[in-house]
Order: C-alpha cells, then structure tokens, then sequence
C-alpha cells in the first residue's frame, strides 16, 4: 500500500498538517477497505497534484529564466 503513496514536497506547517491529515485518513480507510478507492484518497491525490504544480512553475520560471540570461550572454 505504501507504493502507493508519492513522494512529497511540502512547503509549509499548514500544508504539513493538511498532509498528515489527508494521509492519515487515507490510511485508516484502507486498513478497514483494502483496495477500495475513497473520498479521503482522492483528497490526498488532489494536494499531491496541487503540489506537483505548484514545484513545476517554480521549476519552469527557473528554467527560463536561466535560458533567458544565457541568451542574453551569447548575443
């Protein structure tokens, strides 16, 4: 059930308790429903994705960025 479960990033101790939360929850229902899809699963993939946004833009401005300063080297 673990690998179910991505890695995480979270950015602060509101989401940290919305995490656990959510985490938490999910277990609990598996434990007494194995293999049961569930509100409180879907609750915690919804932040997973949420998360994984919000790292992406981060990771795309910084990119961008970079290649902006880099084009702006060569010309």
């Amino acid at each position: 059930m673990h690998s179910l479960y991505p890695p995480i990033f979270i950015n602060n101790g509101r989401e940290k308790k919305e995490y656990i939360r959510a985490l938490q929850n999910s277990f609990q229902y598996f434990e007494k429903n194995p293999g049961k899809w569930n509100d409180f699963t879907e609750v915690f993939f919804r932040q997973e994705i949420e998360r994984l946004l919000r790292n992406i833009r981060v990771l795309y401005k910084a990119v961008k960025e970079i290649n902006r300063n880099e084009q702006a080297g060569i010309q």
